[in-house]
């Protein structure tokens, strides 16, 4: 796939962003309605294989523009809306087969809290715990915590909403949604798309 230098860059971003979560649930492993006026929007999804780690789907109706980037840690799958598409979106995923995290929800809520705090950072912000709204979410195969906030990405002002969960396994999963300022509402669809199209290949690395 072929990207801009705005796109490349925000790859790029998301490496340093997936580093910083990938260290935050290290640390915790080791100690072991939205709004109904949605656009209907394709429902047509090309499963993309990542490594031999995990499956995602990702929208081809119009279709978007996606690539694998290899890091340390684990491989980050980043997608990104045809520049006809609105709102404009970005979503980054990752799994993390090598660790577990507890059956608990008072650990994954507190790995959510930590990711998000972490994640801001890199954007640029800093937020007080009082300043995190966790709220569950449920997939068909990972579940957790997710929150959102404000933050400038490649110069602009952004909406950010992260997915912190647990595989059925038992593993660490992230998901970055990146949008327009005020309309993560209207990506409620294909946030569920694309949550519910993950599926591991493996569990254990």
């Amino acid at each position: 796939m072929y990207f801009s230098m705005n796109r490349i860059s925000g790859f790029l971003e998301f490496r340093r962003l997936n580093s910083v979560l990938f260290c935050v649930l290290l640390t915790l492993c080791s100690m072991d309605s939205r709004a109904d006026s949605a656009p209907i929007q394709s429902r047509q999804l090309q499963i993309i294989q990542v490594g031999d780690l995990f499956r995602l789907g990702v929208d081809t109706d119009p279709p978007w523009q996606w690539d694998v980037l290899t890091g340390n840690n684990s491989p980050v799958f980043t997608a990104e809306s045809p520049s006809n598409y609105y709102p404009s979106t970005v979503v980054e995923f990752s799994y993390y087969p090598q660790w577990v995290l507890k059956n608990d929800l008072q650990a994954i809520r507190t790995a959510a809290m930590e990711a998000v705090s972490a994640s801001s950072k890199k954007f640029g912000i800093v937020l007080d715990v009082s300043q995190i709204d966790l709220q569950p979410f449920e997939f068909e195969r990972f579940s957790g915590f997710r929150a959102n906030f404000t933050a400038s990405y490649n110069s602009s002002l952004r909406d950010v909403e992260l997915y912190i969960g647990r595989s059925l396994s038992g593993h660490p999963v992230s998901m970055t949604v990146i949008t327009l300022p005020g309309k993560l509402p209207h990506l409620v669809h294909l946030i569920s798309r694309v949550g519910n199209s993950f599926s591991p290949i493996q569990s254990m690395h």
